[in-house]
């Protein structure tokens, strides 16, 4: 499976957003089975600034809500700059879950 760039919910309504519109947290996920990975985290987006969410842990739910595709996850991911977003991530370590929960502020996506 190709690794998915979280932009914006585009299919689902048509026309395409303006590009200054496109507001996200800077983190790419790759879809697998059902489940979204952080690829990667952008340089001096929100979600490396946190310093809480690394590459390889999964994203579970965006503000409460649970999110399996990249569409779902960009739904609520991508929204109007300044506003925030509330993430659940698991992440596994020698056999045990942690949880990690993220409060991020989106800004323009570069």
């Amino acid at each position: 499976p190709r690794p998915v760039v979280v932009t914006a919910p585009a299919a689902r309504q048509g026309a395409p957003r303006p590009m200054a519109a496109k507001c996200g947290v800077g983190m790419i996920l790759k879809q697998t089975g059902g489940v979204l990975i952080v690829k990667k985290l952008a340089e001096g987006g929100a979600a490396a600034r946190c310093g809480q969410i690394k590459e390889g842990d999964t994203l579970a739910k965006v503000d409460g809500t649970i999110v399996s595709t990249a569409d779902e996850a960009a739904e609520y991911i991508v929204g109007p700059e300044g506003t925030e977003t509330t993430m659940l991530f698991y992440r596994e370590v020698a056999g045990k879950r942690s949880t990690i929960t993220v409060n991020l502020r989106r800004a323009p996506i570069t």
